[in-house]
């Protein structure tokens, strides 16, 4: 009877450890560079004059095989490529992100239901070598002078990124 009750203890171990072990994810997962800018730092995004291999549905795609969006997060994917001459913004710097070339924009909000300045991300996929980065903000997007969501009417509106 002890040993049974042994047994069966240290398989309950074995398969808890086991649980933790699959549900620990690198911090920076392969193919992503995470970069925190420095206040007043303008970042140029994107490959100038090359032409744009991956579609929106592929750039949604590295973004959801690395892990970017978790479980409670909400992700948002903008409507169309961004190009050359193009801005993103955070609260307070109107163009700390300048984009050279074509690039997809996906916006990450790691505390949805904060009303407040919090952790989110902005992903942007270079749209014709796939090469994905990370930074890390706390305030949603602007893109060209206006709200995320704003700007995106004009072409389709921005699209929810569900995590299956």
């Amino acid at each position: 009877m002890k040993v049974a009750l042994l047994v069966g203890v240290l398989v309950a171990i074995i398969i808890i450890i086991l649980a933790i072990a699959f549900m620990v994810k690198p911090s920076t997962p392969p193919g992503t560079t995470k970069y925190t800018p420095t206040e007043g730092e303008i970042i140029k995004v994107g490959t100038f004059g090359a032409a744009a291999t991956v579609s929106k549905n592929g750039a949604v795609e590295k973004v959801l095989e690395a892990g970017e969006i978790k479980e409670g997060e909400r992700g948002y994917v903008f409507c169309r490529q961004l190009n050359s001459g193009d801005k993103i913004a955070t609260m307070g710097d109107d163009d700390k992100y300048s984009i050279d070339g074509p690039v997809w924009f996906v916006y990450v909000d790691e505390s949805p239901d904060a009303f407040f300045e919090h952790d989110v991300k902005y992903i942007f996929i270079d749209a014709s070598t796939g090469e994905k980065k990370v930074y890390q903000e706390s305030w949603p997007p602007d893109v060209n002078g206006e709200d995320l969501f704003d700007a995106g009417e004009g072409c389709g509106g921005v699209q929810e990124v569900y995590v299956s």
